[in-house]
């Protein structure tokens, strides 16, 4: 390239003193004098189109750079794959693959895939049948808010999913239809944006191929003085084998500071993990239907007095053992709480090991 370009400058040097063209002349042959030059037109426009052809060439590589040859030349940040590797440059073995440029850049293959939707024929409405008693539409909703209904549905479940104004994931859960066919729900909710939100309930294991029942339930936001506590649950995230049975992890839940706050604590750790907590691998020991008889809290001393469903079935030295971590950890976060007393159905303290 470098040889082309340099011959292109030297012939360019060459001193033509004077062209002098004569547009009557009609010669055949060329009278020289000196260094002036008679020539015919024919001959004229072929030297012309010569020095154009030469100056463009020589035009055309002092554009060369790292990139390639001529105005056109496309910057590294602006190629593709493709260009990349069919201008010679190195690929690499990866998958996605990807190609190098020569100042560093990397350049990722991009392949798109065919999503096929099913055929609009194959998609059945869902025959289950879910009425939302409450809330009610438009109502004023603050914290907890219930969430009562009928449903016969797949599976047995519902879901819920509540939403603020910009459309953000305030909770989202999954209860169960109870056997005569009623749900309900107590749930906190973070903090919103705007005050309005939407309720949307439906059907959480539909049958394949078929388009779920929706409810959608607008709501508005109620001003509450609300304060952030901890649930304590596992955290498969530090510890996925659950080498330390006592080792529980704070989620945070809003909650009204109306009440006790201790016992609210509570009962939302009876809840167990949200979908929020799951997807951050959070797991409780406590197992599902319990229920709180009493709570009370007199001098440091917390007391707190489950249903039977807290030992029903729980074997293992570790879970009992994560079931009062948990417990004693929710309550002994407050500076109110100094020890934690366990009883199950009235039983005194020692139906869970320490």
């Amino acid at each position: 390239m470098n040889r082309s370009v340099s011959f292109g400058f030297s012939r360019v040097r060459i001193v033509l003193q004077v062209h002098r063209v004569v547009a009557s002349c009609s010669c055949e042959e060329d009278i020289t004098a000196g260094n002036i030059i008679f020539m015919s037109k024919q001959e004229f426009t072929i030297i012309s189109a010569g020095y154009l052809v030469l100056f463009g060439v020589i035009f055309y590589f002092t554009q060369c750079d790292k990139n390639g040859c001529g105005t056109v030349a496309k910057p590294p940040s602006l190629m593709t794959f493709t260009e990349c590797a069919s201008a010679g440059y190195p690929v690499l073995e990866s998958l996605p693959r990807r190609c190098q440029l020569p100042d560093g850049t990397i350049v990722t293959e991009e392949k798109t895939v065919a999503v096929t939707a099913p055929p609009v024929d194959n998609i059945k409405k869902s025959d289950s049948v879910i009425t939302v008693t409450e809330p009610a539409a438009n109502a004023s909703i603050g914290l907890p808010v219930a969430l009562r209904g009928k449903a016969s549905v797949f599976e047995g479940q519902v879901h819920y999913i509540l939403h603020d104004e910009d459309g953000t994931v305030l909770v989202e859960n999954t209860t169960d239809v109870q056997t005569d066919g009623t749900f309900q729900v107590s749930m906190v909710y973070a903090e919103p944006f705007g005050k309005k939100g939407t309720l949307e309930v439906f059907e959480s294991l539909p049958a394949s191929g078929i388009e779920p029942t929706r409810i959608h339930i607008p709501v508005l936001f109620a001003a509450v003085q609300a304060q952030p506590v901890g649930v304590y649950f596992m955290n498969l995230a530090q510890d996925p084998e659950r080498k330390d049975c006592k080792n529980v992890t704070p989620f945070t839940r809003r909650v009204s500071q109306s009440g006790s706050i201790e016992r609210t604590a509570l009962e939302e750790l009876l809840k167990g993990p949200v979908e929020s907590d799951i997807r951050k691998k959070a797991q409780t020991s406590i197992p599902s239907g319990v229920s709180l008889h009493s709570f009370s809290l007199v001098k440091g001393v917390a007391k707190a007095d489950f249903t039977d469903a807290l030992i029903k079935d729980v074997a293992g030295i570790c879970r009992t053992r994560a079931i009062r971590a948990q417990i004693e950890q929710t309550l002994k976060q407050f500076p109110s709480v100094k020890t934690v007393v366990i009883s199950v159905n009235g039983k005194p303290d020692g139906v869970l090991p320490k």
